[in-house]
């Protein structure tokens, strides 16, 4: 085999490296509209305050746990080495985007390695390392901030990991449980919901061969691994909040069922079309995903014709494999985020991408048994499916986040108009927090454990008066339709004064502009 063939996989890894350097360097306005969604202003904050003697705070005061411990760490450490404790300090984010790109640079070559199970013809690996690199999705979703690049670089080593297991190479014993364990511990700590991988490679473990003692001792001495390392984090989140989940998921959930009742009422027949609402709008979020929804739903329509007609000879798609039980923990993990919360985030699911990956090598492999003038049909095939991959760009990711240069425009406002240190309420509260010199007070409870509590109380609008917050700066949607449950006074609004307005908008999402009030 010549090298080019060797290592093409490589290619399409490169090049969406490069693309991805392209867009670090782009200036700070494209980076707040098409980039870093306001939760990655989250971590940028909170790690700053804690590298800085503020303690696991964002607005410097109230304690919070609404974070992804792992990526925290991650933060801080660069946070205290380049960061400073001004406002709106840009060094330790690019720095931080840079590791992004090297850690999708390390996932990429595990993909690679993944791939080569399911096909040893490198040129439909490298095919299916193209589907996973250059999905604008992923190109954009890995480099938003959050801890997306982390957890998909550690849970493609522990996909390869438990593959190298099911193949029955070494090593095995005492050390693979250990590395399998900190791989899979870590991965937790990174995204808490990749748990579920976890839990399928256990459960895979245990009933593949129910009298096997050895399966026994390596589940447990893998699980057990992997608990030491997760342990401190939970008995830290419990220790000072008293729950085992973070304010964040916890405050998301209460949002979102509560609107759901707000809006159509109580009683199981709502609630029943609350999870078909929200598993649909789910599928619909990951088949966008995909960055070719049509060539995605083709792909599956292959693979169920293949199979049925047991035409799939891809060696490790014969039996209940450890493939099938992992992608068993995305189906638990997608349903644990819709059907249960009620609700997701795009970046929430990128792991699905691996497994269309595998899925598009195996189809294709089998796609070029059948047909003839393959070279035809691979450049046709190529030219689609990159045609595809630019019309998602240009229809979903372009100014994705366009908001966000009013919350912008408002930090600066803020800070040039109001006494710095000036308390203010934000329920979209990142970008304002991390840009402005007035103290951003989070109001949605995801990174502020005294504002969920007031949520569950139904008492924000006590919270907000006794927190003598001076001024409020969000949406009248949040305020009027959003968090209307929550406030406990008929008409906020009556409450407030305008005193400035950014981006004045005659209807939709953001209709009336992002406005500061002053709390009467």
């Amino acid at each position: 085999m010549s090298l080019l063939k060797r290592y093409s996989p490589l290619v399409p890894v490169l090049l969406a490296a490069l693309v991805q350097l392209y867009l670090i360097g782009k200036p700070l306005s494209f980076l707040i509209t098409n980039v870093l969604p306001d939760d990655a202003f989250y971590y940028f904050k909170i790690a700053q305050n804690i590298a800085f003697g503020l303690h696991s705070t964002f607005d410097g005061v109230h304690l919070t746990d609404g974070y992804h411990p792992l990526w925290m760490a991650v933060l801080v450490g660069i946070y205290k080495v380049w960061g400073n404790a001004g406002a709106g300090n840009m060094a330790p984010i690019h720095i931080t985007l840079l590791l992004s790109v090297a850690l999708n640079l390390l996932t990429g070559i595990a993909v690679w390695r993944i791939l080569t199970r399911f096909s040893s013809n490198a040129w439909l690996v490298a095919a299916g390392v193209a589907v996973w690199s250059l999905n604008p999705f992923m190109i954009y979703e890995t480099l938003n901030g959050l801890e997306t690049s982390l957890s998909l670089t550690l849970f493609s080593f522990f996909f390869l990991l438990a593959l190298r297991y099911a193949e029955g190479r070494p090593p095995r014993g005492v050390l693979a449980a250990l590395v399998v364990g900190i791989v899979g511990g870590l991965m937790i700590l990174s995204r808490l919901d990749l748990a579920f991988y976890f839990a399928a490679w256990w459960a895979w473990l245990v009933l593949r061969d129910r009298q096997n003692k050895a399966s026994w001792i390596f589940a447990l001495e893998s699980g057990g691994v992997a608990a030491c390392i997760t342990m401190p984090w939970f008995a830290w989140n419990y220790s000072h909040f008293h729950m085992l989940l973070t304010s964040a998921s916890s405050a998301t959930d209460l949002i979102n069922h509560t609107l759901i009742y707000q809006d159509n009422g109580t009683g199981i027949v709502q609630t029943i079309k609350a999870v078909i609402y929200s598993v649909y709008n789910g599928l619909t979020l990951v088949l966008d995903r995909t960055g070719a929804t049509g060539l995605a739903l083709v792909g599956l329509g292959a693979a169920i014709s293949y199979a049925a007609s047991g035409r799939l000879a891809a060696p490790r798609l014969r039996g209940w494999g450890i493939e099938h039980a992992l992608f068993a923990g995305f189906v638990l993990m997608f349903l644990a985020n819709t059907a249960v919360r009620w609700g997701g985030r795009p970046w929430y699911f990128m792991s699905l991408e691996l497994f269309l990956a595998i899925g598009a090598v195996v189809v294709l492999e089998q796609f070029f048994r059948d047909v003839r003038y393959k070279r035809a049909w691979a450049a046709g095939l190529l030219a689609l499916i990159l045609f595809f991959f630019g019309v998602t760009w240009s229809k979903e990711l372009r100014a994705q986040y366009s908001n966000q240069a009013d919350m912008y425009a408002m930090a600066a406002w803020m800070s040039a108009n109001l006494p710095a240190g000036t308390p203010v309420g934000a329920f979209n509260s990142g970008v304002e927090g991390y840009f402005s010199t007035v103290r951003i007070v989070n109001l949605d409870g995801l990174v502020n454990y005294s504002a969920y509590q007031a949520l569950l109380r139904r008492q924000l609008w006590s919270y907000i008066k006794n927190e003598k917050l001076a001024y409020i700066s969000d949406w009248p949607i949040s305020l009027t339709y959003r968090f209307k449950s929550f406030l406990d006074v008929a008409d906020p609004l009556s409450q407030l004064a305008t005193v400035h307005t950014e981006g004045e908008l005659a209807s939709g999402r953001f209709a009336g502009g992002l406005t500061l009030y002053h709390v009467k």
